[in-house]
């Protein structure tokens, strides 16, 4: 016999997002990325975090980090080689 259960008195936790994610589990990827971000280097982390968290350009990080704009792309491939598949991807 199927579930009639009423989704509304599911806890949000348990139930999936549009990206197929449980607020549990989008938790936990938050945690895990940013448990990779504070392992990186220091300027691959401050790159990574100006472009992929903060918005900024690779001209911009630049700016901010006293680096040239392909220096700030080296840092990124870096960090994204550096931190696990699956949390940075």
């Amino acid at each position: 016999k199927p579930r009639t259960e009423d989704l509304a008195q599911t806890p949000e936790a348990v139930l999936p997002s549009v990206d197929g994610r449980t607020e549990t589990e989008r938790a936990d990827l938050g945690r895990r990325v940013a448990a990779a971000v504070r392992a990186l280097p220091d300027r691959q982390r401050a790159a990574i975090t100006l472009c992929a968290f903060e918005g900024h350009t690779a001209a911009e990080a630049a700016a901010a980090l006293d680096a040239t704009e392909r220096g700030v792309e080296s840092l990124l491939v870096r960090a994204r080689r550096t931190a696990p598949r699956e949390v940075m991807a």
